[in-house]
């Protein structure tokens, strides 16, 4: 897969008085639009989910990433150790719009930092000068772990895994970069994020992917657009929309035009997310077609039995079909419940489909056991 364009993000600015000294609360965050990181080759590779959302006040720049990782570790402790060279996650960013000179933060999972001004008057690795002396003045970062941290590569010790995720989030003041006023709506600065994760098998990830093989960050060219924008209208979990913000996801989100989506190459629910016939790279392709033909929604249908024999699994199955889609910009509804079809699932392999039968394999969840079983139903 090529990837010949760069993507522009949409950068909303939120009130200072919710920055507080640098940080924001989850709560703001999740008004806050997502993308995801890709496969940094441009290739089709599978990654670990790596999500990203930045927004604006009248003095900081603010990044969040959220990264899937089952075995997180972390050794160098001192700032502008070569964090690059273990786990990190990294923003590049030219708010001049010269891609020639941009600086570069990165950040561990123990939140350690690297910061470095770069001259790459070539748009060239080879040529380039890197700045280890500079140093972000006012810049904060903070990370949040879900697991443990472990102090040594995967190779220099026995116990692996202990992981989930690990989340960092990084203010940038605007006056640390060379900015003297904070930005307007509108404008556009140049940006790319990257993440490493380092295993049995490491991963370079991007939000634009530079398209090197093998994987190199320090490719200007490719950075894509960081735009910033207004306000958007808040609405707390669980309150009804707005008007303001209906109206305010519905300019951001556009005209949805969607299908069902089941792959080709399962008859169910059960086929599509059970570990031993989930296939990403089918999806991935057609998920691809979807987009190709104008489509930018998809519903997706869940099944409790898969969430009731691998819950773990599951989620990260499901996190992959949501990565996979982000990357065709496609959006997704999942549906939890669905009473069509045969009322009697059963994990395990499923029966062939019959020929001319529409939907003559699917399944309802949950099965009519569970639904006439009113004591079966807390664990739905």
């Amino acid at each position: 897969m090529t990837v010949l364009t760069t993507p522009t993000y949409d950068c909303p600015k939120i009130a200072s008085s919710v920055a507080g000294a640098g940080r924001l609360d989850d709560s703001v965050w999740r008004t806050v639009p997502v993308g995801f990181l890709t496969d940094a080759t441009g290739g089709r590779r599978s990654v670990p989910t790596t999500a990203v959302r930045l927004c604006w006040d009248d003095e900081r720049l603010h990044i969040r990433f959220e990264c899937a990782d089952d075995d997180i570790w972390a050794t160098f402790a001192e700032r502008d150790d070569p964090l690059y060279d273990e786990e990190v996650v990294e923003v590049f960013l030219a708010p001049t719009g010269d891609v020639r000179r941009y600086f570069e933060i990165e950040v561990s999972p123990s939140n350690v930092v690297f910061d470095a001004a770069i001259h790459n008057p070539d748009r060239d690795r080879a040529t380039m000068d890197t700045d280890r002396a500079w140093d972000c003045p006012g810049l904060v970062t903070h990370v949040a772990v879900r697991g443990t941290v472990h102090a040594a590569p995967p190779g220099k010790r026995a116990e692996r895994g202990g992981g989930e995720r690990w989340v960092a989030d990084i203010a940038i003041p605007f006056a640390s970069i060379g900015v003297s006023e904070a930005p307007r709506e509108g404008d556009e600065w140049r940006i790319n994020l990257y993440r490493i994760d380092r295993g049995t098998r490491s991963s370079f990830c991007a939000w634009s992917p530079t398209l090197k093989r093998p994987a190199d960050f320090h490719v200007p060219d490719r950075f894509g657009t960081l735009r910033f924008v207004g306000g958007l209208a808040r609405c707390s979990a669980g309150e009804r929309w707005t008007p303001e913000y209906a109206r305010s996801w519905r300019e951001r989100v556009g005209w949805l035009v969607g299908c069902n989506f089941t792959p080709s190459v399962a008859s169910n629910q059960l086929e599509m997310w059970q570990a031993d016939t989930f296939d990403p790279e089918v999806m991935d392709r057609e998920l691809g077609w979807a987009s190709a033909i104008g489509m930018n929604a998809v519903r997706v249908y869940l099944h409790d039995l898969v969430w009731e024999a691998d819950p773990r699994g599951f989620i990260g199955r499901v996190r992959e079909f949501l990565r996979l889609a982000a990357k065709r910009k496609i959006g997704v509804v999942l549906v939890l419940f669905d009473d069509c079809w045969n009322p009697e699932p059963t994990l395990g392999p499923q029966e062939p489909p019959v020929p001319g039968v529409h939907n003559s394999r699917w399944v309802q969840s949950p099965g009519v056991r569970t639904v006439n079983d009113v004591v079966a139903w807390p664990r739905l």
